[in-house]
């Protein structure tokens, strides 16, 4: 049954809270709305979990059968699920199956209580020697410069010039181990991870790239009117990446991103037309000030940005990451604001777990452990 209909361009739709019973085939989209095999459209909410520590397994959090019935009684329908491509392809060419096992492994879980997964191979900082996580260590081509000044997360993004030379390089589709372009070895390990989970109904899509960094080229696209040159690069990249997923798996949406300086609304994404059927722009809202009503106004502009894309190129939208706090009346606020724009969302982060790059860590870790030790204390009264 629908919850409610309202009016989708010239056909009406159906809104459903959909769970994976209802799917004979993945979730599909029409324009920029997320829908089922019966062209209902889904509302999607929910929380993102991303163990970035090696080796890199949800598992190793403590995240169990427990969490995700937790997430199903308030609510919540979707978990965009951290895959790190360090633990998929630790060796060039070689790929790690029982780390995917542990992934599919909470893929189960999650879909035993009706909670759909987006699988996002997440990266921040491109890799651990700069402070931290995503890429493999033989990914990492940054000219032999010093790892200075260490900035921290996110300042060494801006200030560390091997980081951003690590991101030149993969944007550049430099040779790697075996002369083969770092960008192919990256679209053939996302192939690899489509195989494996092309028949299962219960996962949302691929999310191609967390948050991708410009490298040297970061400051046209903190400028008003943003980056085409760049932006051209990145499309190039992630249109390798969807033909590579697209020759293992025809049918799941495939999720790109624009430049992370996208996420805080100063600036339109210029991304060229991507081709490859069910394909949706991942986008995040973020804010570098304390005072709500400048955050609100960026929040707002960055998914008017995103209403403009997906208006140009009929793509899917979902809101993929924003918080990174336990401010109730920030996170209210955001989820009101996507509501009102008829975005789905997807909160950071569910999971504390020790990040190393997540500027609000030690309050969200708090929470997380405190959240489990309450249902360790209802289960066992």
């Amino acid at each position: 049954m629908c919850s409610w209909r309202f009016a989708v361009g010239s056909w009406l739709a159906c809104l459903v809270f959909a769970t994976p019973a209802l799917a004979a085939k993945p979730l599909g989209h029409e324009g920029q709305w997320i829908t089922d095999p019966h062209g209902r459209v889904v509302v999607l909410h929910g929380l993102n979990l991303v163990n970035k520590i090696p080796p890199y397994l949800p598992g190793a959090t403590g995240f169990g059968d427990d969490d995700a019935a937790f997430l199903a009684r308030n609510g919540f329908n979707v978990v965009r699920l951290g895959v790190i491509y360090a633990g998929v392809e630790r060796n060039p060419g070689t790929y790690n199956d029982l780390y995917l096992n542990g992934i599919a492994k909470v893929v189960r879980v999650l879909a035993g209580h009706g909670i759909y997964t987006l699988l996002d191979f997440h990266q921040d900082q491109y890799n651990e020697r700069f402070h931290g996580e995503g890429f493999p260590d033989w990914a990492v081509q940054d000219d032999g410069l010093p790892n200075t000044p260490d900035l921290g997360f996110p300042g060494n993004y801006l200030g560390m010039a091997s980081l951003q030379h690590a991101f030149d390089h993969f944007w550049a589709d430099s040779p790697g181990p075996g002369g083969v372009g770092l960008q192919e070895r990256y679209a053939a390990a996302w192939a690899h991870v489509a195989a494996r989970f092309k028949n299962n109904e219960h996962v949302l899509g691929y999310d191609l790239i967390n948050e991708p960094w410009p490298g040297t080229h970061w400051p046209p696209c903190a400028a008003a009117g943003g980056c085409p040159a760049f932006d051209a690069q990145l499309g190039a990249m992630q249109q390798k990446a969807i033909d590579a997923v697209r020759s293992a798996d025809p049918k799941h949406l495939i999720w790109y991103e624009p430049n992370v300086l996208f996420n805080y609304g100063s600036e339109p994404t210029h991304l060229p037309a991507l081709a490859g059927g069910e394909l949706g722009m991942s986008f995040h809202v973020y804010c570098l000030v304390s005072a709500a009503s400048v955050c609100a106004s960026g929040e707002q502009s960055a998914m008017s940005n995103a209403l403009t894309r997906s208006a140009s190129t009929s793509d899917a939208l979902l809101l993929t990451e924003f918080g990174a706090t336990d401010d109730v009346a920030t996170l209210r606020r955001i989820e009101n604001e996507a509501d009102s724009f008829r975005l789905p969302w997807i909160e950071w982060a569910y999971c504390g777990c020790n990040d190393p790059t997540t500027s609000a860590n030690p309050r969200a870790s708090r929470r997380w452990w405190s959240i489990r030790a309450s249902r360790r204390r209802a289960r066992t009264s």
